[in-house]
Order: C-alpha cells, then structure tokens, then sequence
C-alpha cells in the first residue's frame, strides 16, 4: 500500500478521501478499487505528479509484468472516465506525455484536520466539567422544538460502480432475490444483446441470455424470477416482445411492432405476474397495450394523438395503475392510468418536462416513481410522490439513464453514459473536419447561415432548448427568457429563419420568423393546426411544415408574402425538403424511407427505403443531388443519390455517431454540418435509497 501524508486531499474542484478511496464533486461521490486508488496516490506523490508505466507496475502491481502492462492503461482510463462524471472537461485532470506515461496535471493540495479547542487544555475538575456537558445537554433539549426545518438539501452520495465492460452497459433489471443483474450489453460494432450478471458470486461467468444474433433490449424479470420479456430487433428491423423462461429456455414470440429509443422502458411485467404490458405503434402513433397469459389476449390501453408516443410504461400501486411517459417532439409528459383493463381507463396529467423525461422505476417499498429529467442545465434522478406532486431530488448527474432498484438492498441502479456532443463542419469530397463546436452533458443541433458562414445551433445547457449564434469562436444565447424552441431552420441565404417557440402565451408552440444578423422575433399568423418540423423552400417565399388538423398530419405549405397556409398532402408526412422540378422529398412518421411528391401530379413515388423512422429529417438537397443518412450494424453513412437511383458513400463514421432526428445541414464548397455525439462507453452505478 503507498502511503501518503493527508487522510484528505483536494484536486482543483474535487476532494479525495484516501480513507474511504473516494473523489467527491460537489454533488456526488464515486468509490473507486483498491488498485485504482492507490494510482491516485501514486500520482499524488510522483515528481511532477507524473507516472509511467514501469513505476506503475513497480509499486502497485509489485512487478507483475504480465498483469500490470494491462491494468495500468486501465486504471488510467477509470480515473479520467470517473473525472469526466464528475464534471471535468478533457485533459483537464489527465494528460498523456508520450514515451514517458501520463501526469496530473492539476496540483494536489493535502488538507490538514487539526481541530483546535483551547478550552481543554486547561485544569478542569471533573465535577466542573460534568457540569458542563449537562448545562450543554439541557440547552440543546430545550432549543431544539424552536429550531425550523431547513429545506431538504442534496446530500453527495456514495456512488458504486458495478460494471466496468468494453462498450455500453445499460437498461438494468435485477431479479426478485437480488442475485441477478440482467442487462443490455453492446460492444464495439457488435450489436447489442442481454446478459446475465450474478451478484453475489463475483466470481461467476457472465451468462449471455438467449443464443440469437439480433440486438435485443430492455429486459424485465417475472415475479417469480423464472423468465425474463424483452424486446427483440428481428432481421427485418420489426421489433418482438417475447419472453424467455431460464430453465427450459423457451423463447416465445408474445407479439410485434413494438418501438424502443435508447433507454425507454419498453415493457413491465405485473407484480401479480399475469400481465405485461408494453408498446406498439399503431398508425401514425405509439401506444401502450397489455398481454394477459392466461388467456393470450392483447388489449390496446391508450390513444394518443397522431405524432404522439407512448413510450415508457410501468405498473404501480400493486398493478392497480399504469405510469406512461408520452412524447410528442422534443417535450415529455407524465401519465397515469388507472381502470386501465376497463373501457374508460381514467388518465391524469402528473407533470411535463420541455426538455425530457429519461428512465423511471417504481419505489414499491415507498410508494414513489423514481425518474431521470432535465433540471436546471442538468439532469437529476428525482423521487416523485404522485400524490402531492413533490419531488426530492435524489442525485444530480450527468448523461443518466436507464433505473432499476435492488428489492434486496434497497439500492437504485442507473446507467450513466461518458458522451461528447458536437456539431462539426466536414467536407463531403475529403471527409476532413474543417471546424467544430464541443460540449459534454448537452444536445446539440445545427444550422448554417450562408451569409456570414456562422453557425445557428439548438442547445439544452440550461434545462430548457434554447437558440444560440455562433460566429467565428464566439457563441451567444438568442432566446433567454423568451422561451423554449425546437430545431430551426436558416433560409438559403441565411438571412432569416423559423422556429417553433414555446412560451407562456403559446404554451403549445407557435412559429416565429426570425432576422439575422440583428437577431428579431416575429409571430407567425394564420397557422390554425398543430405543428412541426419546419424547412424552407428555395426561393426563400415560403416554408414547408408537418401539421395536423384533426389528429391527421400531412404536410403544409406557408407563403410568406400572402401570410397564407396551403395543406398538399394528408399522408402522415413529418419533414420536408424541396428538390428541383416541383418535387418535395418527404419522410413519413413510424414508416422508413423517402419518398418524393410531385406537386403538379399531385403523385408520390418512394425513392430510398433505408432511412431509419428516428432519421425522418437527415437528408438534404444541394447543388442538385440529394444527399441521405444510411446506418448499418457497423457505420452511419452520409450517401449522395443520383439521378439514376444509384448511390455513393460521401462521408463515414462509425455507427451511432450522427443524432437522429435532423442532425444534417448543407453548408459551401460541398461541406456539410453535422450534429454528433460519441457515446464512448456507459457503466451502471448504484447508490443507496435508505
């Protein structure tokens, strides 16, 4: 063990526990391993606080060669991915010093605890000094029925680390017992599958749970811990709600069309154990239904509106209601459901979220829904009490995810990812990056404007979607307390734009037309439907839209110089874009692919049928091509359409690197800006709930 001279240390903005082997932010605390700590210190006490492989090795792994080549990149990887959750930016704790190792490069400071009470020094007789302590005691009994409550305030929590794989951990769900972890484990390109980790056997092999090849997701244990429903992403792209029973290993297929998103909650199993209940799309929206065993029926329990997703569902109060989360664009909302097997299931409005509402589990013990949401610029895991509406926030963290509690510890067990976010400017011709805007823990969207060549970027950094201008290496905040905005769209010449902007007049949202250089707002008139998903013509006169009149969408166009709203089609159309000829490119909502309407035939024709459902707005025209967003298991692929219907790669990253949604925008000289994210590795953590 290495010794150091403080049982505390602080490192810029974070406190080190050498005693508890802990690093502490303000919010949180982390514990780390034995050998991971004892890196620390060797940092700590290091000339230049610079450490190289051989002193590694030499000190902590006691000159296993064999061992300590490996362990030392790693443990040197775990320190900067703990710093990172912490909040620290790249390179700022850790750097690497080629041939030689890697350095602290922020100085440790030792942190004295000397407690100085000059009273007790002196001669005091023990009857004097009893006296003392009862005069004391009596003071503190008598002041403490006058002293008020304080506001409950977050306390930093102890943070464990349960998995540390290759790749993304997520999705947990822990069998009734609490010996089994049941997961969603991708690594690398590989697709992502459930596995089976044994709690209380540390040394037990991981089990992989089923012996099929496609990505499957979102697992939940049966009451009696024999089985465990999942969903499945078959060959075809449809995805399967199935189950599958651990002893005889019987997978059967319950039913299809399910629709998962990252860490939604896509199916619960009742804690009676005769119901599941999960979600389908139907038509142009997606629903919650349920599955009884006993008799194999399928019943549809919600109706949301056209573009409206049930997505996250779970059973509460002893299955007697159901809380759904409900997405609509960029904004959630929280329901429950109560008589839900009855033909009027009674809904409720708990609360909405602008920005997110990410996991949920329910607290069977306290009766409470435990939930990921944006707050304040952050995210934090909160306890609901559905009752009075409070909330007590639990743990702020950043990029959280999916929860799950242990019924045995009492433990929530959360995913947490490590993800940048960028917008960057890249050639389509050579694939080099000519310019970047970087942020960690926030989402960003990007639009060129053409006549300054600046940036007009959506970003949540403060809770809520905002609008941000970025001009040459200075980025300033458009919309502060006006309200919250979806993704813009800049006109051709990049002089003005349109936005959806939520305010306390137009709590629904109502389009704006914006001016650029000198930022104004204007309020678009006679627009009497729902909207979304605005993008300009090329001539600048008119915009077109998604919108619904009736719960059926189709897409719209707006003239700007008559201030005149045209419906031209009423087939679910959700983005888009003009080409040349009097053709629009379309996409459509819950269906894949492109298709281009002929606004003088009146005729649809599908030209592209790989554009994923989540990508309805990533495709573009420019210079007279058409340019499109392909994934596969391994790469998403910018492609460029000719005339013949044949396609080329243009650009390539690797998979899951390009936000969905519209995260593709045309700047000049054949470049393109494109809005990534890099989710380099997500572990599940745990803390207490008692």
């Amino acid at each position: 063990m290495i010794d150091v001279a403080f049982r505390k240390y602080s490192i810029g903005r974070w406190s080190i526990d050498c005693t508890r082997m802990t690093i502490s932010s303000e919010q949180e605390t982390v514990q780390l391993s034995a050998k991971v700590f004892e890196l620390l210190k060797l940092f700590i006490l290091s000339d230049d606080h610079i450490v190289s492989k051989d002193d590694a090795i030499d000190k902590i792994w006691l000159g296993n060669v064999g061992v300590g080549k490996t362990g030392f990149p790693n443990a040197v990887w775990h320190l900067r991915k703990v710093f990172t959750d912490l909040g620290a930016e790249n390179d700022e704790v850790f750097v690497t010093i080629q041939k030689v190792g890697y350095q602290l490069v922020l100085k440790p400071e030792g942190i004295k605890e000397e407690v100085d009470i000059p009273w007790v020094s002196k001669k005091i007789s023990p009857l004097k000094l009893s006296a003392i302590i009862i005069s004391l005691l009596i003071a503190i009994i008598i002041y403490i029925p006058y002293m008020s409550s304080p506001p409950t305030a977050l306390q930093p929590k102890v943070i464990k680390h349960i998995t540390n794989f290759e790749g993304v951990e997520k999705q947990p769900a822990i069998s009734p017992d609490g010996q089994f972890l049941a997961l969603h484990w991708r690594q690398s390109s590989r697709k992502g599958q459930i596995y089976l980790i044994n709690l209380l056997n540390e040394n037990a092999p991981i089990r992989k749970l089923t012996e099929s090849n496609f990505d499957e997701y979102a697992p939940v244990w049966s009451p009696d811990g024999k089985s465990i429903a999942y969903a499945r992403l078959n060959g075809e792209g449809i995805c399967e709600i199935r189950t599958f029973q651990l002893i005889s290993r019987e997978d059967k297929l319950i039913d299809s069309g399910c629709y998962f998103n990252n860490d939604d909650k896509v199916i619960d199993w009742s804690s009676s154990g005769k119901l599941l209940a999960y979600n389908k799309v139907v038509g142009d929206s997606t629903a919650i239904f349920t599955y009884e065993f006993s008799s194999e029926n399928i019943k549809q329990i919600t109706t949301p509106e056209a573009n409206y997703e049930d997505l996250s569902v779970s059973f509460i109060y002893n299955d007697k209601k159901l809380a759904v989360i409900r997405k609509h664009a960029v904004s959630s909302e929280l329901l429950t459901i109560a008589d839900y097997q009855s033909d009027k299931p009674v809904v409720e409005l708990i609360k909405t979220n602008d920005l997110a509402l990410l996991g949920f589990v329910w607290d069977k013990l306290n009766e409470k829904l435990i939930l990921t949401q944006a707050m304040g610029g952050n995210y934090a895991i909160v306890a609901l009490d559905l009752n009075d509406k409070s909330e007590v926030i639990l743990d702020k963290t950043p990029t959280p995810g999916s929860l799950t509690i242990n019924p045995k510890t009492d433990e929530l067990v959360f995913t947490r990812y490590s993800t940048s976010e960028y917008i960057e400017e890249v050639s389509m011709e050579t694939g080099r990056t000519t310019r970047r805007i970087a942020s960690s823990s926030r989402d960003l969207y990007g639009s060129h404007v053409a006549f300054d060549d600046s940036i007009l970027f959506s970003s949540n950094r403060s809770g809520s979607w905002e609008l941000w201008l970025r001009q040459k290496f200075i980025s300033k905040q458009i919309t502060k307390d006006i309200g919250s905005v979806l993704i813009a769209t800049v006109s051709p010449s990049g002089n003005k734009f349109v936005v959806i902007m939520k305010t306390e007049e137009y709590p629904e949202g109502r389009f704006y037309l914006g001016t650029l250089p000198n930022v104004t707002f204007k309020p678009i008139a006679n627009i009497d439907v729902q909207i979304q998903n605005p993008n300009w013509s090329l001539d600048e006169d008119r915009f077109y839209f998604s919108g619904s009149e009736n719960g059926k969408w189709g897409l719209y166009e707006y003239n700007l110089t008559a201030n005149e709203m045209k419906q031209l089609t009423d087939s679910g159309e959700v983005f888009a874009v003009e080409g040349a000829n009097n053709v629009i490119y379309t996409s459509r909502f819950n269906q894949r692919g492109i298709w281009a309407f002929n606004k003088t035939t009146q005729q649809f024709t599908k030209v592209e049928d790989n554009l994923l459902i989540n990508d309805y707005g990533n495709y573009f025209w420019v210079d007279n091509n058409f340019y499109y967003l392909y994934r596969d298991d391994t790469n998403d692929q910018v492609k460029r359409l000719n005339i013949d219907g044949e396609d080329e790669v243009v650009y390539e990253l690797p998979v899951n690197s390009i936000r969905s949604y519209s995260a593709l925008s045309p700047t000049i000289d054949s470049k393109v800006l494109v809005s990534r994210h890099a989710i380099n590795d997500a572990d599940l953590y745990s803390f207490s709930l008692k």
